[in-house]
């Protein structure tokens, strides 16, 4: 099974300098969860759990409401920049059986593939 891991598309993020092109990075992403949805995959949500504007319940804390987040689909909170760090991602992966997973990244899509029923390691490189 494929996965799409959605990472930090809050309301929070919206702060700060302009973004390079938000609707049209929320408008892929909502055509490839949908595009996997079709195919039987699964959309991740990762939400960014700190404190300020990104404490949970605060206006920042929130979704993109623009985004197609099914009440049904799983959400991860983190409180890393590193969705894997100290969070149930990597027990999520294992549970879903999940093959590979995407995961949009800046300008370019990330698309790892996972070794059947194997631990997953990620490191940042950045």
């Amino acid at each position: 099974m494929d996965v799409l891991l959605v990472v930090d598309m809050q309301v929070g993020s919206r702060a700060g300098l302009p973004k390079h092109d938000l609707p049209g990075v929320v408008q892929r992403i909502s055509r490839l969860a949908a595009a996997l949805r079709a195919h039987s995959g699964k959309v991740i949500w990762i939400q960014h759990c700190g404190s300020g504007e990104f404490a949970r319940g605060q206006r920042g804390w929130a979704l993109l409401p623009e985004m197609d987040c099914n009440a049904a689909e799983i959400v991860v909170e983190k409180a890393l920049n590193d969705p894997f760090a100290r969070t149930s991602l990597p027990d999520t992966l294992l549970e879903l059986n999940a093959d590979g997973f995407l995961c949009p990244c800046h300008r370019s899509l990330l698309r790892l593939s996972l070794p059947p029923r194997e631990p997953l390691l990620v490191t940042r490189t950045h």
